[in-house]
């Protein structure tokens, strides 16, 4: 049986949401790529295959967030990760070089919309702008991944 492992990153972020769970933490540091890749294998190593979803803070905003897809995805070649779930606000996907690494290696997006209206978007997550960052994203998800039938 697959074992899900939730992996929070770290927790900076490109957002300062007024309901963040983990504003209090934001200034301790992020997990490197080789602490990543050391409690991956770890959880490979006691189950053998195993789900990743990806947490923070915002795991796209990190600068080594292509590295971390380029890990898991080889491991996803040699089957010891079944699938990739990416929790995030979606900004920085709405750039489609990064998009176009993310697709191939994700499985599954939760993307964070906390509303529908443009302003109490930005005023959520205090981040004039954000709404249209995250709404781009989401249209270009909508294009670019192969979405199951409902």
């Amino acid at each position: 049986m697959t074992q899900a492992v939730d992996l929070k990153v770290g927790f900076s972020c490109n957002d300062n949401c007024v309901h963040c769970v983990v504003a209090d933490k934001k200034s301790e540091p992020d997990l490197t790529l080789q602490e990543i890749q050391d409690v991956v294998e770890g959880y490979i190593r006691e189950y053998s295959e195993i789900s990743v979803v990806l947490t923070g803070g915002e795991v796209t905003y990190r600068y080594d967030y292509v590295d971390i897809l380029r890990f898991l995805k080889s491991l996803k070649g040699n089957g010891s990760v079944r699938t990739v779930e990416l929790q995030t606000n979606g900004r920085m996907l709405s750039d489609e070089r990064l998009l176009s690494e993310t697709v191939g290696v994700v499985d599954h997006y939760l993307v964070a919309l906390p509303s529908g209206v443009a302003e109490v978007h930005a005023a959520v997550t205090s981040r004039p702008g954000s709404f249209a960052e995250t709404t781009r994203a989401l249209e270009l998800l909508a294009t670019t991944v192969d979405l199951p039938a409902i």
